[in-house]
């Protein structure tokens, strides 16, 4: 389980392997409970690590997270770890579990068709470029930045698109409502709130269709395999 619960870490934190490798019995025990400031019951345990090059950076665990992660400790000597191993993710000869080890293992069990792709720096590099398209502000991307320990200067470098993207996937509709007098669709409306092109919808609509009815025939053929 301990490489399990580390995996589950790294990605929904999009953390470096060293960062969750190193982390201490004494770092866990200074985490604290934060609750959201909406009206969910989103709680959760947050900590703080030493990141790259000294940079603060943080943990956030879910209630079911802390609850695996003291089962771990708990039972620590039973599974053989020496008492005097510092680390959460500790192996039995007296250092911390491989994760790089781990995350290959659990990419290539997945059947992910890039398996490659599913390393830690790239899920860092994934999370950025996908964050070029919620349009976030200067402050928004500075507390992410914060949160992933990285300077805002590094997450711009990753999370740009290339100018030829941004032509050919929010110009063309600009371009498209002037021409077709449909200006007032995208008054109040940034350029990347504008979208892609309409073929370009209709692409990844037929796309997301198919993917429906391709999991929909993966569920129906798993079915008949349970049933037999």
């Amino acid at each position: 389980m301990p490489d399990t619960v580390a995996c589950y870490l790294l990605v929904f934190n999009f953390k470096r392997l060293r960062e969750i490798q190193s982390l201490t019995l004494s770092c866990y025990r200074k985490k604290h409970s934060v609750k959201s400031n909406d009206d969910s019951d989103n709680n959760m345990e947050r900590l703080e690590l030493e990141g790259k090059c000294n940079n603060t950076t943080y943990l956030l665990l879910e209630p079911t997270v802390v609850k695996m992660i003291d089962t771990i400790i708990n039972l620590r000597l039973d599974a053989s770890v020496r008492e005097d191993n510092p680390y959460v993710f500790a192996s039995i000869d007296g250092t911390v579990i491989d994760l790089n080890k781990s995350l290959k293992k659990y990419a290539t069990d997945c059947i992910a068709e890039q398996p490659k792709l599913l390393r830690s720096t790239k899920i860092r590099k994934a999370l950025a470029s996908s964050t070029q398209n919620m349009n976030l502000t200067t402050e928004d991307k500075r507390v992410l930045s914060r949160f992933l320990g990285h300077s805002l200067a590094t997450h711009e470098k990753h999370c740009n698109v290339t100018d030829p993207v941004i032509h050919v996937t929010h110009v063309s509709k600009l371009l498209s409502a002037v021409v077709q007098n449909k200006k007032k669709e995208y008054v109040g409306r940034s350029l990347f709130n504008i979208g892609p092109s309409s073929r370009q919808e209709e692409s990844e609509k037929k796309g997301a269709e198919e993917e429906s009815a391709k999991n929909d025939a993966d569920e129906e053929e798993s079915s008949c395999v349970e049933s037999e």
